[in-house]
């Protein structure tokens, strides 16, 4: 298993959904503890030295950050190889614009259902509702992100139906929808399972990819328009630290256990599951102290196996 060179920047807790699958990246950081623009704009330039070529910007949902673009202009200077955000879409309409002038050239928008009525179980915030976050969307692809991914989570007996709207809704949109099954209800989705399914809606072509952590995907060509974008290894058997084999949860590891995240009150979490192995670096951002980041970057890799 490769070393990770994927950097993970959450910038703040707060949502305005409330999905009860999601992990919040691990942190639940208070609004007068998170962490100021330069200082994470200091933490992807240190970064960047040690190797990270990866960086995407999450939440709770960043969008939510009224900074938000001052983050990615400063961050833009920085010239990193790779960099994005992951959103829920609500704020796109407002914000699009403003974040593609300030240098953001790709996102993630996570949408789980195209159902109203399903939707409600994510407890919105008044005035949010599917529709806009198809329309930001819309939106986000005419301020130019053409070529923005859709994150979509299998999460239920329902998310079948859910699937089958989205694969239509890409073949339209000529967009990519990301297939991120997980666990509910003791159940594991498989990626097998999601690949069979997938199949049944009709496959133009695929070819199998390799990421930088030396996960394999499949980029799966729909007939008619849109791509699947699908994992086949299963997580749950990499094991990247020293310190997985004696974890009580490791066979439910999933998505995300291999990129090296920022909390938004400075907190380094190789894994969102351990609460042992995290590093407090929010005074070494504070103080610019980039030997001592260094070495949390270095200790981290230690662990790596």
């Amino acid at each position: 298993m490769a070393n990770s060179s994927y950097f993970r920047i959450s910038v703040i807790s707060k949502c305005n959904l409330a999905c009860q699958f999601c992990h919040r990246e691990g942190n639940y950081a208070r609004l007068e503890e998170i962490l100021t623009p330069q200082e994470i704009q200091f933490a992807c330039k240190v970064a960047l030295k040690a190797g990270f070529n990866k960086f995407k910007i999450t939440g709770g949902e960043p969008t939510e950050r009224e900074d938000l673009d001052v983050i990615v202009s400063l961050l833009s200077q920085l010239h990193l190889p790779d960099l994005s955000m992951i959103t829920n879409g609500t704020n796109l309409v407002a914000l699009s614009q403003k974040l593609w002038n300030a240098g953001l050239r790709r996102i993630n928008v996570t949408l789980n259902t195209l159902d109203p009525k399903r939707f409600q179980q994510f407890r919105p915030k008044k005035g949010i509702d599917v529709q806009s976050i198809v329309k930001g969307i819309e939106v986000a692809k005419q301020a130019g992100f053409e070529h923005l991914k859709i994150n979509f989570v299998f999460f239920d007996k329902d998310s079948e139906k859910d699937l089958e709207d989205l694969i239509e809704f890409v073949r339209k949109t000529n967009l990519t929808l990301v297939v991120l099954p997980v666990i509910n209800d003791n159940r594991l989705y498989s990626l097998d399972d999601m690949y069979n399914l997938i199949k049944t809606y009709g496959i133009r072509s695929e070819e199998i990819i390799v990421d930088n952590e030396g996960l394999r995907k499949r980029n799966i060509y729909l007939n008619g328009g849109g791509t699947v974008l699908l994992r086949i290894d299963e997580l749950a058997w990499k094991r990247p630290y020293s310190f997985c084999s004696k974890c009580a949860n490791s066979l439910q590891c999933r998505e995300g256990i291999f990129p090296i995240r920022l909390s938004a009150n400075g907190e380094l979490i190789p894994c969102m599951a351990d609460f042992e192995h995290r590093i407090n670096v929010r005074n070494i951002l504070r103080n610019r102290d980039e030997d001592g980041l260094k070495e949390a970057f270095r200790k981290i890799t230690l662990w790596q196996q």
